[in-house]
C-alpha cells in the first residue's frame, strides 16, 4: 500500500478546518445511524459472524440477487486484494489514472500488468487480458461509462473478468450501476462500498457482487472475522434504511455543480477537468501540487489531495471534493492566494 491517499491529516500538527482530500459525502454520517451504533456497543463482547452472513443476505436481497452472489468485506481494499489473490499471476489491465490499490494488489500477487490510459481507445487495448480493473465512476477524474458499454465488453471478452469499482456511484450524476448485468454475465465482479455515500470510512465496510463460482473462490481465500461487529451493525442498519440514509441525488448534483462553477473562476491559473461527481481533478498549469498542499495546510488549515502519485498523472495535479459552501469559499480563496504565492516563490 502506498502512503498518499486522501484524509492524511494525521501527518500535520496544524488543525484541519476543511478537508477536501477525501471524496466522502460532506454531511457526514446520519445521526440515526450513530445513535444506533451507540446502542449496539455492548456487542463488542462477542465475536462477529465469521463472514457477515446476516448482512450478506440483506445486501443480496436489496440487489435482487441470491445469497451466494455476494461477499461482505472490510471495505473495497480487502476486496481488491482478494480478487488479485484469486487471480494470482494473471495478466491484468488497469485503466489509469485510478485508485492505486488495484496496482498494489496486482503487484503483490505477481500479476503481469498492462496500463492503458482512460481515453475512448482503452476498450480496444485489452485483448489478451485475463482481468481488467477500472472505476465507474473513476477516481480521480470522475469518468463514467454506461452499462451498454460494459455489456459490449463483457460479450466481446467472455474469458476476461471485469472488476468494476462502483464506490462513488451514488455521488455522481449520470451513473448507472452494472448490477442489472450480473444475472447474464459470469465474468463481472462489482465492488461496492458503504464508505463514501454514508460517510463511515473509519468502519471499513464493503461488499462484492458476482457470479456464484467467482464469489465462492473469493470466499475460500477470505480470512474469517475481517469485519467487526459494529461495522456489521452499521451495514445492517443502512440496508434496512437505505433510501432514507442515501444522500439526496439532487442535493449532490446541485452542490457539485455550484462547487465546480466556483472553481472555474480560477481558470486563468487552473484547468478544471469536467466531472459529474462530487469531486474533480485539477491541473495546476505549471505549479507543484505538493507545495500548494503544504501552503494550504499551513496558511488556511485546508487539506487537498495531492494527485501526483496517481499513475498517469504528475506533480501538477490535485483532486478536491465538494464541502459546505463556507468551506468551498475558503478553498477558492486559498487556491487563489496559493497560486499567487507559488508564482512569487517558486
Amino acid at each position: 500500500m502506498i502512503h498518499g491517499h486522501g484524509d492524511d491529516a494525521y501527518k500535520y500538527n496544524k488543525p484541519i478546518v476543511a478537508d477536501f482530500s477525501s471524496n466522502v459525502w460532506f454531511e457526514g454520517p446520519s445521526t440515526n445511524l450513530l445513535k444506533h451504533l451507540q446502542d449496539q456497543l455492548h456487542k463488542v463482547d462477542h465475536y462477529p459472524e465469521p463472514g457477515g452472513e446476516t448482512l450478506q443476505r440483506k445486501v443480496a436481497d436489496y440487489h435482487n440477487l441470491e445469497f451466494k452472489n455476494c461477499l461482505i468485506t472490510n471495505g473495497s481494499v480487502e476486496t481488491f486484494y482478494l480478487i488479485a489473490l484469486a487471480c494470482r499471476k494473471h495478466k491484468s489491465t488497469i485503466v489509469t489514472p485510478c485508485f492505486s490499490e488495484y496496482e498494489d494488489a496486482c503487484q503483490i500477487h505477481d500479476h503481469e500488468i498492462q496500463f492503458v490510459k482512460n481515453t475512448d481507445q482503452w476498450k480496444e487495448q485489452i485483448y489478451g487480458s485475463q482481468v481488467v480493473w477500472f472505476g465507474n465512476p473513476n477516481n480521480p477524474d470522475g469518468n463514467v461509462i454506461g452499462p451498454e458499454v460494459l455489456e459490449r465488453l463483457l460479450e466481446e471478452h467472455p474469458e476476461t473478468v471485469f472488476v468494476v469499482d462502483e464506490a462513488y456511484g451514488e455521488l455522481c450524476t449520470g451513473f448507472q450501476s452494472a448490477v442489472s448485468l450480473l444475472p447474464e454475465y459470469q465474468n463481472l465482479l462489482i465492488v461496492r462500498s458503504f464508505t463514501k455515500n454514508f460517510a463511515i470510512p473509519g468502519l471499513r465496510l464493503g461488499y462484492v457482487l458476482g457470479e456464484k463460482s467467482l464469489i465462492e473462490k473469493l470466499h475460500k481465500l477470505k480470512m474469517p472475522w475481517t469485519v467487526n461487529s459494529i461495522a456489521m451493525e452499521a451495514g445492517r442498519f443502512i440496508m434496512e434504511h437505505y433510501d432514507e440514509l442515501m444522500p439526496d441525488k439532487y442535493k449532490v448534483k446541485a452542490a457539485s455543480e455550484a462547487f465546480h462553477r466556483q472553481l472555474k473562476t480560477l481558470e486563468d491559473s487552473l484547468t478544471i477537468i469536467p466531472s459529474h461527481c462530487n469531486y474533480c481533478l485539477i491541473k495546476l498549469n505549471g505549479f507543484y501540487s505538493g507545495k500548494l498542499k503544504q501552503y494550504l495546510v499551513e496558511e488556511y488549515g485546508i487539506l487537498i489531495r495531492d494527485a501526483s502519485n496517481f499513475r498517469g498523472l504528475d506533480e501538477q495535479y490535485i483532486r478536491v471534493a465538494v464541502q459546505k459552501p463556507k468551506q468551498n469559499s475558503l478553498l477558492t480563496e486559498g487556491l487563489k492566494n496559493g497560486i499567487k504565492w507559488l508564482s512569487n516563490n517558486g
